[in-house]
């Protein structure tokens, strides 16, 4: 018998046991009564709010892009670095922040909206971008947002996310397919299945483990992003956290 692989296996069906009981919607105590899924600690899901607390060695910054005649206005919240030795590094985030917000874009995916015809456009239309994850290691800095605008004649504020992650030692920012190792199959079926199960259609292998996933991460979790109407089929926007606990035998040892 192969120690390695079956040890492997075992772990798996563990963590899928594991997940499936803190992401299920519902289930029965032994003494039948219902139980919500909030009371697991494996999954949580969030929309607006996710920061509790300023860390150590970021400030907040506030940018605001006022209305030139047109009716658009834009505020920014972003976390800076603080610090010396972190100028230069900030001024690359910062960049990358503003470069996100002004194409439309999440993790190298095509824009959902048009944001240059928005600015031309001749009704009233807020957007305000907003940090939501803040996170920062030895080797690591990951931020997450929430880019939230509110049009006359919408039914109800549009709500895209994006992230940033970026390796300090490396120097270059990092995707899905860097912070993640998938060997095979069996990891395939269980991050399509942690990812996007209650995301969208039953089916998940439909969904592909791809470098446009939007994700970010803490000491805690790793956050995954759905953009309202995006691909995943849901009719608003979400963020969903999962234990890295139970995430860590496909973490990279870097970002462990």
């Amino acid at each position: 018998m192969d120690i390695g692989v079956s040890m492997k296996q075992l772990l798996f069906i563990a963590a899928c046991c594991c997940v499936f009981a803190g992401c299920a919607a519902n289930r029965n105590d032994e003494s039948g009564q219902t139980i919500d899924g909030d009371n697991y600690d494996t999954c949580s899901y969030a929309g607006d709010d996710l920061i509790t607390g300023l860390p150590p060695g970021f400030i907040m910054d506030t940018i605001k892009k006022p209305d030139s005649g047109n009716n658009y206005q834009e505020t920014i919240i972003a976390p800076r670095l603080t610090g010396a030795s972190f100028r230069e590094l900030d001024g690359v985030l910062q960049k990358e922040i503003i470069m996100l917000t002004a194409v439309g874009m999440s993790s190298g995916d095509e824009a959902m909206v048009d944001t240059d015809k928005l600015q031309k456009d001749t009704s009233e239309t807020n957007v305000d971008i907003l940090p939501l994850t803040i996170y920062k290691t030895h080797n690591l800095v990951s931020y997450g947002f929430l880019n939230i605008m509110v049009s006359e004649g919408m039914m109800r504020p549009y709500r895209r996310y994006f992230a940033i992650n970026y390796d300090m030692q490396k120097n270059r920012f990092i995707r899905f397919s860097d912070y993640f190792d998938v060997q095979g199959k069996e990891d395939t079926s269980f991050l399509q299945w942690v990812i996007y199960s209650d995301m969208g259609m039953k089916d998940v292998s439909v969904y592909k483990l791809r470098d446009g996933i939007i994700f970010s991460s803490d000491k805690e979790n790793v956050y995954f992003y759905f953009d309202q109407f995006g691909d995943n089929g849901t009719a608003y926007g979400i963020v969903k956290g999962v234990k890295k606990k139970y995430l860590r035998q496909f973490i990279k040892d870097d970002y462990k």
